[in-house]
């Protein structure tokens, strides 16, 4: 009973020594600590967070001052760090009024931050608080601040919707009025006479304010669908200047090709100008055709009834095609030796034709002795073959086939 009592009394030590120390970090986990010195802590609080990228990774474990400077103590997680050397730490605040918290930035730096190393004062700084910028106004504009809050105070009544809608287009809204605001302030004198400017267009817009909400509100419901596909639109956006681009070299591609068809539509021009006298003598033409044609057709009917007997012709035909296609081909050896041999053939038909002219004449009975008897000399004068006269030995009979246009003059003895 005692050991249990004992044991109940030393959890509950070890309990309270956690609660007390548990602010300023668990026992046995590993911190990574850095100092930051600012020149104005903004009512930072111990134990304030610290964030990176609005994510929490660690707290401010304590705050010290010398000689106007102030050393803010970090105490970050372990999977912090090591955070950059350029990093740079800002104090801001949660909200209008109330807790701050320190945001660190880290840098680009390929050197790192080591435990314990100081962020120094030239990489950090402090935002301006509400209450610090309400004490820089006088009395009077005071006032006037406390009755413009009072105005929009019951402006923003019962419009809840409407005030959302409008959060959600502040930031782009701010960046433009940003960038107006340094317009304005590049131009020296341009933001002092701004306020009378916008005070008076203010009261001339006064009774009218009305019917320009009313006004407004066709606008609005036109802009409401780009509202909210902003992302499809601002995707379009984003692809258009690409698209432009390939859009222009496309077109500049397609100049060759318009140059063609201005040349075409050019031509075409100076095609279609006799056009009308071409479409005239064909419609001349073709009313002239009528009698012609009508006589075709008869001649086309007529062939018509010749057309069977032609296929029975060419069908008995066809079978003799392949034979007399063989004989041709059979007998083109012999034409081709006529052919070589016709020179030898002529002088032999001429002499055929002048032994016939001894026999009877043309119906006059049979041929008789005289027309057969011939006396052939052997001796034979040399032949020409071109312009080269022919061997003795071969024109005299040794050779049984003389060559082509090769022959000898005949004599009697």
């Amino acid at each position: 009973m005692y050991l249990a009592a004992a044991a109940g009394i030393c959890a509950f030590c070890v309990l309270m020594f956690l609660a007390i120390t548990a602010q300023r970090g668990l026992p046995g986990r590993s911190y990574y600590d850095l100092t930051a010195q600012f020149r104005d802590a903004g009512n930072l609080g111990k134990f304030s967070e610290v964030r990176i990228a609005g994510k929490r990774v660690g707290q401010v474990l304590s705050l010290s001052s010398s000689r106007g400077i102030a050393s803010v103590r970090l105490q970050l997680f372990g999977n912090t760090g090591p955070l950059p050397a350029d990093s740079t730490a800002r104090i801001r605040l949660k909200g209008l009024l109330g807790a701050k918290f320190v945001e660190l930035t880290p840098g680009s730096s390929h050197r790192t931050l080591a435990d314990g190393a100081t962020i120094p004062v030239t990489r950090t700084s402090t935002s301006t608080d509400l209450i610090a910028t309400l004490q820089t106004l006088d009395a009077p504009r005071r006032a006037d601040l406390q009755a413009t809050i009072r105005a929009l105070g019951a402006g923003f009544a019962a419009r809840g919707d409407e005030l959302n809608q409008a959060l959600q287009a502040t930031p782009p809204t701010l960046r433009d009025t940003s960038a107006i605001a340094q317009a304005i302030a590049a131009r020296p004198g341009a933001a002092r006479r701004l306020a009378p400017s916008t005070l008076a267009a203010a009261r001339a817009i006064d009774p009218v304010r009305d019917d320009i909400a009313r006004g407004l509100a066709p606008g609005a419901r036109a802009l409401r669908p780009f509202a909210v596909g902003r992302r499809d639109v601002q995707a379009v956006l984003e692809q258009a200047p690409p698209a432009l681009v390939a859009l222009r070299r496309g077109l500049a591609e397609t100049d060759p090709l318009l140059a063609e068809t201005a040349g075409f539509a050019r031509a075409a021009v100076r095609l279609t100008r006799p056009a009308p006298a071409a479409l005239r003598s064909t419609t001349a033409l073709l009313r002239a055709s009528q009698r012609p044609l009508q006589t075709t057709r008869v001649l086309l009917r007529r062939l018509q009834a010749a057309v069977p007997p032609t296929l029975r012709l060419t069908r008995t035909i066809d079978p003799l095609i392949a034979p007399v296609n063989r004989s041709l081909h059979n007998s083109m050896p012999g034409l081709r030796a006529f052919a070589a041999h016709r020179c030898d053939f002529l002088p032999m038909v001429r002499n055929w034709r002048s032994m016939l002219a001894f026999g009877p004449a043309l119906g006059g009975g049979e041929l008789g002795p005289p027309t057969m008897l011939r006396v052939v000399i052997d001796a034979v004068t040399p032949a020409l073959v071109g312009d080269t006269p022919a061997k003795p030995s071969a024109v005299a009979g040794r050779n049984p086939y003389p060559q082509a246009c090769v022959w000898a003059k005949e004599r009697l003895r």
